[in-house]
Order: C-alpha cells, then structure tokens, then sequence
C-alpha cells in the first residue's frame, strides 16, 4: 500500500490543530518533504503504510494508539515522540530512532526493527514478541515488564536498561552488552547467551528454566542480591 492509500480513519481536523492538512500532509510527502514536526495524528489508522522511501521525521509528535501495524518505515524518526499504546504488529523498522520515545504499552510483536535505536525510551509494559532486534540499542532505556518472548536481541545494546519484571524466555542475546543493566524478578525460559555482557547485572529473585551461561562472557559479574 503506498501512502496515499492511507487510512485516517478516526482523525478529525480537531485531532491535527493548528498543523498541515491530511491533504497537505500527503502532498509533502508526494513532495518528498520529511519533516513533521506539528503533527498530532492521535488514534490514526497508517495500517499497511508504505513509507520506505521517505525517511519521515516525526520527532516530538503525540501518536498515541497510532495503527502502524505491517507498515514499512525504513529511517523513520521517532524521537520523543509519544507512541502510547500505538502497534507496530509485524511492520519494517530497520534503522529506526525511537531515542527517548514514550512507547508504554506498545505493540512491536513481530517487528524488523534491525539496528534501529530506542535509547533512553520508556518501553514500559510494551510487547516485542518474536522482534528482531539485532544490533538495536536499548542502552539506559525502560523496558520493565516487557514481554521479549523469542525475540532476537543479537548484538544488541541493553546497558543500563531497566529490564525488571520483563519476559525474556527463549530471548537471543547471543554477543549482547548488558552491562550494568537490571534483570530484577525477570523470567528466562531456554534465554540463549553466547559471549553475551554481563558486567555488573543484577540477577535478584530472577526465575531461571533451563537456563545456561556456561558461554556467557568473561565479564560477567552479576549481583545477586536479594
């Protein structure tokens, strides 16, 4: 679907305030125009869109239950930009900034969110069921109680995040760097770790199945304490 195949199916001119039109917004990006700063699309349905080619800058806006689900936004800029709720179901994220985005609650099941950053965002409560997130940079973000379960997290880089309470069975964190991050009452189900980064983790009241670190890195120094 291209983008003026788009659907915004419960946005009213109230929804946009004072920014573009929705005519207006497709004429830019017909236009090749990328930046949309005074954007606020709040429940907007993107069902399906195709924005490859465009790298939309959307930093800042308030996208909250926004549908992007099985949309393709290769280079989209998210940052700070309020995604509550919003679900990004099996859509192409490659090279995504989501740094200091607030995503609580949403839906990233089944994304290709490949070397995209999420830096400082607060991911609190969202779904990244079978993702993948190779090379991705979750570093000092908030992804307590989060359900990562099956995702891939090769390479990637969780240090300093908050992970308390999150689901990481059968999670991929082969070549991970989690240094210093908290793991705190976390579940790990078969979690895979290969020369993973454990540094200075915090492992307390974490529930461990069939769990096994034997090629964890040489770096890994967990804290335990209750």
């Amino acid at each position: 679907m291209n983008i003026r195949q788009i659907a915004f199916n419960t946005c009213t001119p109230d929804d946009v305030g004072d920014g573009p039109s929705i005519q207006q917004l497709l004429t830019d990006f017909d236009q090749g125009r990328r930046n949309f700063r005074r954007i606020s699309l709040p429940v907007a349905d993107l069902h399906n869109a195709d924005l490859r080619h465009h790298e939309a800058i959307l930093d800042g806006q308030n996208l909250s239950q926004i549908d992007l689900a099985q949309s393709r936004l290769i280079r989209t800029s998210w940052r700070r930009t309020i995604l509550v709720e919003a679900d990004f179901n099996q859509a192409l994220l490659w090279c995504a900034n989501f740094n200091e985005a607030t995503a609580i609650r949403t839906n990233f099941n089944r994304t290709m969110a490949v070397r995209s950053q999420f830096r400082q965002a607060d991911l609190h409560g969202a779904s990244f069921v079978y993702a993948d997130l190779r090379l991705a940079d979750f570093s000092n973000a908030d992804l307590s109680k989060t359900n990562l379960d099956g995702a891939d997290l090769r390479y990637a880089n969780l240090s300093g995040a908050n992970l308390a309470g999150a689901n990481l069975s059968q999670v991929r964190l082969d070549g991970a760097d989690l240094t210093g991050a908290d793991l705190y009452r976390t579940r790990m189900q078969h979690t895979m770790f290969d020369r993973t980064c454990l540094k200075n983790v915090n492992l307390a009241g974490t529930a461990f199945v069939a769990f096994d670190l034997d090629q964890a890195s040489e770096l890994f120094k967990p804290s335990l304490t209750p």
